[in-house]
């Protein structure tokens, strides 16, 4: 179900555009940092594995980082690596690593998928050197943490080609209280999600947004307001050249 949402800083006549609805509180809590991690340290509402089932939207985003033809590859929240297995399959021969807070979830990646996948959190970018890998991304990741700004500021200095963002995305920027599920009942929103400024943060960190599209996970709750996102750490013209070598391949049919 899609509803006129008001916005205060537009007049009546510009409120062409309908979304899904969704209530959002502009103020995070500094206690958010901690109560994330605790939460999705010891989550279990991300399947370890797809079984069989890639979904639409993971499709389009290893096509594109598959495009991208990097020798290294770094996921910032991955779980317990289904999508760095999946890219594994694509690109056997680049370096592939991942970091997560859910240990068992890595624990599990590694026995399961022999992946190189490391536990840890936004500290842990600490420990990688500037210009590590060629291409970084996040899956939902950036939308549950409160306050993004040093990770952003390390995931781009570990970057030395594009960063790769799949988020939900919103013209207002804070905690999400409420939102729609596709049946139209409004309910609480999950916790720790937030919407965050990507494109003015990112373009004060010195990097050009290339790509920058709609791509829906599923309907209704927040599924509606991903957008899949490239960030360039050098120019335009690196910009140019993605853009160039993107091409979709044919979707297999269990993944429409």
């Amino acid at each position: 179900m899609v509803r006129t949402v008001y916005d205060p800083l537009k007049s009546e006549d510009e409120m062409t555009i309908k979304w899904p609805h969704v209530e959002v509180d502009p103020h995070c809590d500094r206690e958010d940092v901690n109560g994330v991690k605790e939460f999705y340290s010891d989550s279990h509402v991300q399947a370890r594995d797809f079984d069989g089932a890639v979904p639409f939207y993971v499709d389009c985003v290893t096509q594109l980082l598959v495009s991208m033809e990097p020798g290294s590859l770094f996921e910032f929240g991955c779980n317990a690596g289904r999508n760095l297995h999946l890219l594994s399959q694509k690109l056997p021969h680049a370096r592939l690593y991942g970091v997560d807070v859910n240990r068992d979830a890595i624990d599990f990646g590694r026995e399961y998928f022999n992946l190189p996948i490391e536990y840890g959190d936004e500290l842990f970018l600490e420990k990688l050197a500037e210009d590590s890998f060629e291409v970084t991304f996040t899956v939902s990741v950036l939308d549950h943490i409160p306050f993004i700004e040093e990770v952003a500021r390390k995931l781009i200095q570990i970057t030395s080609r594009y960063l790769v963002l799949y988020e939900i995305c919103y013209h207002r920027f804070g905690k999400i209280t409420q939102m729609a599920t596709a049946d139209g009942e409004i309910v609480d929103g999950y916790p720790f999600s937030y919407f965050h400024d990507y494109d003015g943060l990112f373009r004060k960190l010195g990097t050009w947004c290339v790509l920058d599209v709609a791509l829906p996970a599923f309907p209704g709750n927040l599924g509606e307001f991903y957008r899949l996102k490239v960030f360039s750490k050098h120019s335009a013209d690196i910009g140019k050249q993605l853009l160039k070598r993107i091409a979709f391949s044919p979707l297999h049919p269990s993944s429409r």
